[in-house]
């Protein structure tokens, strides 16, 4: 579930073909916001849906509230879990992923090279 702050894993994904990236996760409650954001945040940088299944109950100090999630390209949540454990269903139009592509291009506006450090200044962010 760590991966998930890491938009370059879902990226290679998306790049390789997914169209659909589960995400199996131990988010707890004091972090669901974010649980939330970086799933939605995924969907719609990659315009893939993205399934995020979050741990339910109490495990030592740490409570797992569940709030399991299907996002679609857009960012929209089309399926969402409560506090307790059950299964989500949903339909999953990939005809949306073409249409998002389209609206927004973002793809073909991809500038990798705009991102690359320069090999010097790569461990000066840690």
């Amino acid at each position: 579930c760590y991966d998930l702050r890491f938009p370059e894993a879902a990226r290679a994904l998306a790049k390789a073909g997914a169209r659909v990236i589960f995400v199996p996760a131990g988010f707890p409650d004091v972090r669901i916001d974010q649980w939330e954001l970086l799933l939605r945040a995924r969907a719609v940088e990659n315009q893939i849906f993205v399934a995020g299944i979050n741990k339910v109950g109490r495990d030592g100090h740490h409570f797992f509230p569940g709030k399991s999630l299907v996002v679609a390209p857009d960012g929209q949540i089309l399926a969402a879990g409560a506090d307790e454990e059950s299964v989500l269903l949903c339909n999953l139009d990939f005809d949306l992923i073409k249409q998002v592509q389209t609206t927004i291009p973002c793809w073909q506006d991809l500038s990798p090279w705009a991102y690359q450090l320069p090999e010097e200044d790569r461990g000066s962010l840690l």
